[in-house]
């Protein structure tokens, strides 16, 4: 059975048949237009939170939007992978140093992604490369739920630390030592402007005809002596420091002695003087004990010829010591 149409219908048919035409050559040059058809590069970016980032988010570079977001991943709680496209021939112009700032293009709507343009050093980007993000908060996060609640909850702790701190000072001692502290601070002030007077005409009479210059000066010239002079010692007495260290350790000994020397020293101390009283007057009584049997005619010859042999033998020795020399 063949079915047939008149013109009418043949007429409205041909319409609908050119409006499709129509319709898909118009996508057809949208899609060209837009770059659907153009080969794509692959990149990603990671940040703290992906508030207002959806798949079709645009990515945009230079104020021209040449790609979209194709997923979003969450990681952890404070790590968003975001992966998205852009199309090949603009990707030439990014590189290794661009950056790509998550930014909202109005005070409201949907974030959107804006990639810098990089150094001329950077390197050229490969397929799937990370890219440097730059995530910083806007006006409408701020005024989120998440946040705005942590914020006024810390604005309500301090404002009652303020509380406080007003109930404190409301006191009438502390009013009173306020009072006083800062009558006190009046002559303080004064003091400390007499004494930068003073140090001013200090630096004034060091600064006259130089005088500052030439004393650092002189402190230059010493050191720079005492630099050339103090290897010259080291070298000339090497054992210096070995004596040094020596004779540290023989005054440490000593004083170790010493300390345990000084607490019997004390106790004997008060008796030392009566000791030598009865010490000299025992040599007195010897002298005169022996100068009495001196005079006695069996010891008399005998102590003479001694005093004979001791002075001949100090003759003697006269005699030797020239003819050594």
């Amino acid at each position: 059975m063949k079915i047939k149409f008149n013109l009418f219908e043949r007429v409205a048919g041909l319409f609908v048949l050119g409006a499709v035409a129509m319709a898909f050559m118009v996508t057809i040059g949208m899609g060209i237009k837009k770059g659907w058809f153009e080969p794509k590069m692959a990149l990603k970016i990671e940040i703290e939170s992906a508030d207002g980032i959806n798949p079709g988010t645009p990515v945009s570079f230079s104020g021209i939007r040449i790609g979209a977001v194709d997923s979003v991943d969450l990681v952890n709680s404070n790590r968003v992978v975001i992966k998205f496209k852009v199309i090949k021939r603009f990707a030439e112009r990014i590189n290794s140093n661009s950056v790509v700032n998550v930014v909202r293009p109005f005070v409201i709507g949907e974030k959107a992604l804006e990639i810098t343009d990089g150094d001329v050093e950077g390197l050229p980007i490969k397929e799937g490369q990370l890219l440097t993000s730059n995530y910083s908060p806007d006006f409408l996060e701020f005024l989120g739920g998440n946040k705005f609640g942590a914020y006024m909850q810390n604005l309500d702790n301090t404002m009652q630390n303020l509380h406080k701190l007003a109930e404190a000072f409301l006191s009438n001692e502390r009013s009173d030592k306020i009072i006083e502290l800062f009558d006190q601070m009046i002559p303080l002030m004064d003091r400390m402007n007499s004494m930068a007077s003073e140090v001013s005409l200090l630096s004034a009479s060091l600064n006259d005809q130089k005088k500052l210059v030439r004393v650092l000066d002189d402190v230059r010239k010493i050191s720079s002596h005492l630099n050339k002079a103090l290897p010259a010692v080291s070298e000339d007495m090497p054992e210096l420091s070995g004596n040094i260290l020596k004779l540290t350790k023989n005054l440490n000994k000593l004083s170790t002695d010493m300390n345990q020397l000084v607490p019997v020293m004390k106790e004997v101390a008060p008796e030392i003087p009566v000791a030598t009283k009865k010490a000299v007057k025992t040599l007195d009584e010897v002298v005169l004990t022996l100068k009495a049997m001196q005079k006695t005619w069996f010891l008399r010859s005998n102590v003479e010829d001694v005093k004979e042999e001791q002075l001949e033998m100090q003759k003697r020795m006269e005699m030797r010591q020239p003819a050594s020399q």
